[in-house]
C-alpha cells in the first residue's frame, strides 16, 4: 500500500501520467516521415500529372526545285521526240523536269527555263545528265570548261552573293552571281564556268545554299518553292518595270548558245 501511495504521490507532483508507448505507437514514424510503403500506394491512386507540353512538330520543308537555262538547240536534245528523253530521264533520277514553252519565257531570255523538282540526290543527277547534253551542243568535251546557267531569287541574292564566291574556290570552278536581274524575271543568273564533273557539284552547291535560306526561315519559301512564270508579254514588261525600279537595269546574261549574240567560236575558245 506504501508503494501505490508513492506512485500516486509521483504522479500528483509531475502532473502528467507517464504512458507506455504501445506497439502501434512505436512503430509510427516521427513526424514529418512518411509511413512506408503508404506513399507509393497514394502515388498509385493520384492522378497523372501534366505532361509538359510539347513542342508543336516542324513543318516539313519542301526541297527547294532547281533550275537552270538551256539553249533551244539543247532543249530539243533534253525533250527528245515526243518527249521520249524527257521521260526517260525522270524515270532514271526519280526526278521531275519541266521545260518552259513560248507563253511562260520571258521575251527577253533566247533560252528556255528548265525545272527540276526532286531530293537532293534526285536533282544532283539530274542535273549532270542534263549538263552531258548541254556540252555536247556546245561541243565541249567533259574535261573541257563549258558555261552553265542556273536561276536564283534575287531576294536571295545578299545572303548567299559571298558564299557563291567562295564556293567556286572550293568545287574547282568559276561562280559568278550576277548582279543584274533577268529583264521580265525575278531572278538573278548565276554563271558557272568549269569543267562537267565541277559544274554539275557547284550548281548543286548553289541550289543547297537556297534550301539552308528556305530551312532557316530566311527567305520565304514561296519565293523558290513557286517560282512566277510570265504568261505574257504585258506581264512581262509589267514585273520588268518593277524589277528596274528595285535593282539595277536588267540585261540578258552573255552565253555563247544565246541565239541574240551567235558566235561560231567554242565555249572553251572564247573563255581563253
Amino acid at each position: 500500500q506504501a508503494q501505490e501511495d508513492q506512485r500516486e504521490g509521483e504522479q500528483n507532483d509531475s502532473g502528467v501520467e507517464e504512458v507506455q508507448p504501445t506497439r502501434q505507437d512505436a512503430d509510427e514514424p516521427p513526424p514529418g516521415k512518411p509511413l512506408e510503403g503508404v506513399a507509393p500506394l497514394l502515388q498509385a491512386d493520384a492522378p497523372p500529372a501534366k505532361a509538359e507540353a510539347k513542342a508543336k512538330p516542324r513543318r516539313p520543308v519542301p526541297t527547294v526545285p532547281f533550275r537552270c537555262l538551256a539553249p533551244i538547240d539543247a532543249v530539243g536534245m533534253i525533250i527528245g521526240k515526243g518527249g521520249q528523253n524527257l521521260r526517260q530521264l525522270m524515270r532514271e533520277t526519280g526526278a521531275k523536269v519541266s521545260v518552259s514553252d513560248d507563253e511562260d519565257t520571258p521575251p527577253s531570255l533566247s533560252d528556255r527555263i528548265v525545272t527540276v523538282q526532286g531530293d537532293a540526290s534526285q536533282q544532283a543527277l539530274t542535273i549532270r545528265r542534263m549538263l552531258q547534253k548541254l556540252f555536247q551542243v556546245q561541243n565541249v568535251a567533259d574535261d573541257e570548261r563549258g558555261i552553265f546557267i542556273t536561276l536564283v531569287p534575287e531576294a536571295a541574292f545578299e545572303f548567299i552573293v559571298d558564299k557563291v564566291a567562295r564556293l567556286g574556290e572550293e568545287v574547282g570552278a568559276e561562280v559568278v552571281l550576277e548582279e543584274e536581274t533577268i529583264e521580265g524575271t525575278e531572278d538573278k543568273p548565276v554563271r558557272i564556268i568549269g569543267g562537267l564533273s565541277e559544274s554539275a557539284l557547284a550548281a548543286s552547291r548553289v541550289n543547297g545554299l537556297l534550301q539552308d535560306l528556305v530551312e532557316a526561315g530566311q527567305l520565304p519559301e514561296m519565293e523558290v518553292i513557286l517560282p512566277k512564270p510570265l504568261s505574257s508579254p504585258s506581264q512581262a514588261q509589267a514585273s520588268s518595270g518593277s524589277a528596274q525600279r528595285v535593282s539595277s537595269p536588267s540585261k540578258t546574261p552573255v552565253r555563247v548558245w544565246s541565239k541574240k549574240e551567235p558566235d561560231s567560236r567554242r565555249p572553251s575558245e572564247l573563255l581563253t
